[in-house]
């Protein structure tokens, strides 16, 4: 196992008993890594202790290419037989703060879709953050 992945897993076995992970997919390198090193971790889990693996992309509606951007996650997860949920999100005001509002936005998204007993993963400029939510 490669030093990613020690690390990852290392990370994740103290949420073993959690019912389903979810990956934060954007479909850029940092999500795409940790979407593909999450399946080859849980992979190696016994089937009884191993969580439901799950993506979620979040569509913001920001740039002209957003909806091929969207499929294209979507069909990378399907090479990869993982689940892949949408979530169009809407975004409005200020230039100034729409990375902000974009955020919260994706935020919020999260929350309403993971639930107690499940976690999410966000892979953020290399680095591995896990969310309790």
């Amino acid at each position: 196992m490669d030093q990613l992945q020690s690390h990852l897993d290392r990370q994740l076995r103290p949420f073993m008993g959690r019912s389903r992970f979810w990956v934060a997919f954007s479909g850029g390198v940092d999500s795409t890594v940790l979407l593909h090193a999450t399946a080859t971790c849980l992979a190696a889990w016994p089937q009884a202790q191993r969580p439901e693996l799950r993506a979620v992309h979040i569509n913001h509606g920001l740039q002209p290419q957003a909806d091929s951007w969207q499929q294209a996650c979507v069909d990378f997860c399907q090479t990869l037989n993982i689940p892949c949920d949408t979530v169009s999100v809407s975004i409005s005001g200020s230039r100034q703060g729409l990375e902000k509002m974009a955020r919260e936005a994706r935020y919020q998204a999260f929350e309403a879709l993971v639930e107690s007993n499940e976690l999410l993963l966000l892979g953020h400029h290399q680095d591995l953050s896990l969310i309790h939510i």
